[in-house]
């Protein structure tokens, strides 16, 4: 900034891409000079204001939203709800699992029992199941449900939730 007055600066370019095109920011402020003076009781000396500017972080073609996944990458479940967790006859019991993007499909185990979870949106799997209204005392008893996720190559991932038949 030699052949600056003092007090001005040179327009800054904002070298993003926008649009194809770059767009001039508004002048910086002059940098504040403070003057300290030193303990040994010399003269003053002028020392230039340090000022930090932050820009907000763009994303790169490197950084996704955590789960966005590629189709081919491995399947993640982040989370799955049983709603109630324990239940008995005629109850409506609810489920849900969130998974990342890639996952095709969803399905739950029970006992030897298989069901397919729809999907209800992106990484979204949901379903209600009513229990029928007589469940035979042998059959009561603590159960791990586990749902079973899989990409579009059939790589699955699993998760267990208990559940309670009272």
């Amino acid at each position: 900034m030699g052949s600056q007055p003092h007090g001005s600066t040179p327009a800054q370019l904002d070298t993003s891409r926008t649009s194809g095109s770059q767009r001039q920011l508004p002048p910086a402020p002059a940098i504040p000079l403070a003057h300290a003076s030193p303990p040994d009781g010399s003269a003053p000396v002028a020392k230039p204001a340090v000022r930090v500017a932050i820009a907000p972080r763009r994303p790169t073609s490197a950084t996704r939203p955590v789960g966005i996944l590629r189709p081919h990458d491995p399947p993640e479940i982040y989370g799955v709800s049983i709603s109630p967790s324990s239940a008995g006859a005629g109850a409506v019991v609810s489920g849900s699992v969130s998974t990342s993007s890639n996952v095709a499909s969803v399905v739950a185990s029970v006992a030897g029992i298989t069901s397919g979870v729809p999907k209800v949106g992106v990484g979204q799997f949901a379903m209600s199941y009513q229990l029928p209204g007589v469940i035979p005392p042998f059959v009561k008893g603590s159960y791990t449900i586990v749902v079973i996720a899989r990409n579009v190559d059939g790589v699955s991932t699993s998760r267990g939730v208990g559940f309670t038949l009272r």
